[in-house]
């Protein structure tokens, strides 16, 4: 009896052990929960950057990709040749590379986060084979160490951009510099770049604009002289008699609200801004439309005279000037215009 009692107690002890070796196994599971990849070595056609996070991703095809990759003994591998990157000394100069790695080690998670410029380091090559092993046919990345630069030569002939709809004395190369663009801000694969919602963004701040358009009213009051005074100083000329324009939203109907003119034969529109409400709610073919951003243009919205299903539209872009006594509507997407008659 004591033999069995003997041999039931080994073969507890030896489950008991087994069982908390197999929980220290799972506890020191090691697996790469993300990757953001950015190695500033090709262009739009072969960007060598991507991002990956289980079954989704971007700049990789995951169509026939297996995601137990990312547990494999080379994702344990690469995580400490990443954390073996040397941290940046510097931030200026041309972006080599951009890593950002989240991975799980038992019940916690780790981030490791490795930026350098113009250069890359010593163990590149290995990161680089560690990468495609894990990526396993779902993309390709360079181990080249060619660190390409961003000039007006590469926009040309990768994005199509020679800035030719730069307004002013604004060049490509001011872009590049000031905004900044950079490869990362090319290639981001976790985040698109919108090449031209961006330069208007960068623009509208050059021209000190951002701040002059209407995401709420707030007027401040003013007199038809002060309207006239100002309309004087900001236009080439005033028209005389607006029913002469054939400008839907605006060839009836301005009473002593507004003033109608060109500058640079440009047509502006000048309201009194704490007028303007009332002028917009007198009929309901004026309309508010709000962009993405949250600023306000002004649309002219009609049916009238037209046949069954169809409309009329006009939208025109709104600023208020630096006293918010006047509101400047406009159809020109000049920005260097625009800003000589609202600043």
């Amino acid at each position: 009896m004591r033999k069995l009692n003997a041999i039931l107690l080994s073969t507890v002890i030896l489950i008991s052990v087994m069982l908390v070796g197999c929980s220290s196994q799972e506890d020191d599971h090691i697996a790469i929960e993300s990757i953001y990849f950015v190695s500033a070595t090709g262009n739009k056609y072969n960007t060598n950057c991507f991002f990956i996070k289980g079954e989704e991703g971007r700049g990789i095809n995951l169509s026939d990709w297996d995601e137990d990759n990312l547990e494999s003994e080379e994702a344990a591998e690469l995580i400490e040749e990443i954390k073996n990157i040397p941290d940046n000394e510097s931030n200026t100069g041309d972006l080599a590379y951009h890593i950002i790695l989240v991975y799980s080690d038992g019940d916690s998670k780790q981030e490791i986060e490795k930026t350098g410029y113009d250069k890359f380091p010593d163990n590149w090559e290995k990161i680089v084979s560690l990468t495609n092993d894990i990526l396993d046919g779902a993309g390709e990345i360079s181990d080249s160490t060619d660190i390409v630069k961003i000039d007006a030569f590469h926009l040309s002939g990768f994005w199509f951009y020679d800035g030719h709809d730069l307004p002013g004395q604004v060049t490509v190369n001011m872009l590049i510099d000031g905004m900044p663009i950079t490869y990362e801000t090319l290639y981001n694969p976790q985040t698109p770049v919108d090449l031209k919602t961006e330069i208007n963004k960068y623009l509208m701040g050059y021209f000190n604009l951002s701040s002059r358009q209407v995401k709420q009213l707030s007027p401040c009051p003013s007199t038809t002289e002060e309207l006239m005074s100002f309309a004087d100083s900001r236009l080439d000329y005033i028209v005389d008699n607006v029913s002469t324009v054939s400008i839907s939203p605006f060839s009836v109907n301005l009473g002593e609200v507004a003033v109608m003119g060109y500058y640079r034969d440009r047509l502006f529109v000048i309201f009194k801004y704490d007028e303007f409400e009332s002028w917009m709610n007198e009929t309901e073919d004026r309309r508010f439309q709000t962009d993405s951003d949250g600023n306000l243009s002004y649309i002219y919205y009609s049916t009238a005279g037209l046949e069954e299903g169809m409309s009329y539209s006009e939208n025109m872009y709104m600023y208020a000037d630096p006293s918010d006594k006047f509101l400047i509507l406009t159809g020109t997407d000049d920005l260097d215009i625009i800003s000589e008659v609202v600043n």
